[in-house]
């Protein structure tokens, strides 16, 4: 078999173990749709880039691996990079592969020709071009070390067509991403915290996106439960707005010391200022990012903050505390909302979809709505696909409404009924929502592009 640099690509996602990726298709990226036959790779194929890279980033929270979507070149892309803000607020390891024009007809108006590094870039860890077809499995390594090493967050490579489709030499292989060594905070620096922490009244930890999740949550806990001191996720925006805070929102503006592990001192905190926190609040900052780091903490920490936090639990244990009463208060406040044990961590090696873990999410629908579990979920556009009768998808009364532009909410197809191939339906969603606001629920078909 002639081995190509989509190959490359294949066979080093294989040896990183990625067993899934998150896709839609198109011209540029067909040839690693080809590579991944007998590769073990899934392909997932979904209706739109952006749920392609929502789909890789909710495996990479669930899993702590990175999850990989691949998407074509030009709109493709660009239509990928509203999703990969989230993944980069959430510190989510993703790795993004979209298709691009050749790298020969570049400067002369290739199909679909852009700078999609550049477009990239704003809402990733490292953006790129791939360069050398023989050095494709690099880059794949590459930027699946980057994605989960220090603070997690989504990477981005561009895959030129030609690369793609180059043939490579024999001997050319894929390596496994390299495993840097996580760095650790000096003896001096966990005697300085923990000093700081036991001159505090009311100190409180405040967690990152990825340190509120997996092993990082679970060594935040044995921090937490060895000093007493109530620790906080900080993964909304409303930060401490978030009503999940309950009554210990109030008490967060008494805080006089921030343990920030993995977490800047950005607007979700309030910047880490009064009034938001009391006045002359001080901050120790643990971020694997020295360029996070603000000046004038009063002490500012370079080093994997997971691994800090080890280092923090095991020099704590067995010191006397006074900061139990302070974390009861906050917990009781909070409905438990102070005790990172109290929401349980989500266990990488457990089925998403067990009822219980946080990604189970019809679980949590039936929890806030009861009567939601005795409803029916129609997939929007199914009926005319499958030839079926459209009352028996649609809410009642909807396929028979009209509006001057047309069918209201209809599914209209490209092709002609019954066919499955690459027709698009079309459905008008504000005049949906807005006039059928209590029909049912609306889920997206399994009908195909």
């Amino acid at each position: 078999m002639t081995r190509t640099g989509a190959h490359l690509v294949v066979e080093a996602l294989a040896a990183a173990g990625v067993r899934h990726l998150f896709s839609l298709s198109g011209n540029q990226i067909l040839s690693l749709y080809d590579a991944t036959l007998g590769s073990g790779l899934s392909i997932l194929h979904t209706r739109h880039e952006a749920a392609a890279v929502h789909m890789a980033d909710a495996w990479g929270r669930l899993t702590e691996e990175p999850g990989v979507a691949l998407v074509t070149a030009g709109p493709g892309h660009c239509n990928a990079i509203s999703a990969l803000y989230g993944a980069l607020m959430a510190e989510s390891p993703v790795v993004l592969l979209s298709g691009h024009a050749p790298t020969g007809q570049l400067g002369r108006g290739a199909f679909q020709e852009m700078d999609q590094a550049a477009v990239a870039a704003p809402v990733c860890k490292a953006s790129w071009m791939a360069k050398d077809a023989a050095r494709l499995g690099e880059d794949i390594a590459t930027a699946l070390e980057l994605a989960r090493s220090g603070r997690p967050g989504p990477v981005h490579v561009s895959l030129p067509g030609d690369l793609l489709e180059a043939k490579v030499a024999a001997g050319a292989g894929a390596r496994a991403p390299r495993r840097e060594a996580a760095m650790a905070a000096s003896a001096a620096e966990v005697e300085q915290a923990l000093a700081l922490l036991a001159a505090a009244r009311r100190p409180v930890i405040l967690l990152g996106g990825a340190m509120a999740r997996g092993p990082r949550r679970a060594a935040v806990a044995r921090f937490s439960d060895a000093t007493g001191v109530p620790a906080l996720p900080m993964e909304s925006p409303r930060g401490f707005n978030d009503p999940w805070l309950h009554l210990a929102a109030p008490l967060l503006g008494q805080a006089d010391l921030l343990v920030l592990l993995g977490k800047k001192p950005d607007f979700v905190v309030r910047f880490a200022q009064a009034p938001a926190v009391a006045a002359g609040c001080r901050m120790i900052q643990v971020d694997a990012d020295a360029a996070s780091l603000r000046a004038g903490a009063a002490l500012g920490i370079v080093a994997d903050p997971a691994v800090v936090t080890d280092q923090l639990a095991a020099a704590a244990r067995g010191r006397a505390w006074s900061h139990r009463a302070w974390g009861d208060e906050v917990a009781r406040a909070g409905d438990g909302a102070g005790r990172v044990g109290g929401r349980a961590p989500v266990d990488a090696d457990a089925d998403p979809s067990a009822p219980g873990l946080r990604g189970d999410p019809a679980a949590s629908r039936s929890r806030r709505d009861p009567d939601r579990r005795r409803r029916r979920v129609r997939p929007v556009g199914a009926g005319r696909a499958r030839g079926g009768d459209p009352s028996d998808q649609w809410p009642r009364g909807l396929h028979r409404q009209r509006d001057p532009d047309g069918d209201l909410g209809q599914a209209a197809s490209s092709r002609p009924p019954g066919d499955r191939g690459g027709g698009r339906r079309h459905l008008r969603v504000p005049r949906l929502r807005a006039r059928y606001r209590g029909a049912l629920p609306a889920a997206g078909g399994d009908g195909d592009r």
